[in-house]
């Protein structure tokens, strides 16, 4: 997987979103990472409105 941009920093939660180039099941060509300040790393998917939580990362904050 690799991101290919970040798309925001949320100032008030600290959550970070970045594209990835990881396609989802349900055959859509990217998903959304959710970077949260305490490490944990959520995967989501913008078509089928999917989300689920990573359990490790190598995301760096």
């Amino acid at each position: 997987m690799t991101v290919l941009y970040v798309t925001h920093r949320d100032e008030e939660t600290g959550i970070v979103a970045a594209i990835t180039d990881d396609p989802c099941s349900c055959g859509w060509a990217e998903t959304v990472l959710h970077i949260h300040p305490d490490g944990r790393v959520m995967r989501g998917c913008p078509s089928c409105e999917t989300e689920t939580e990573e359990e490790s990362t190598d995301v760096e904050q």
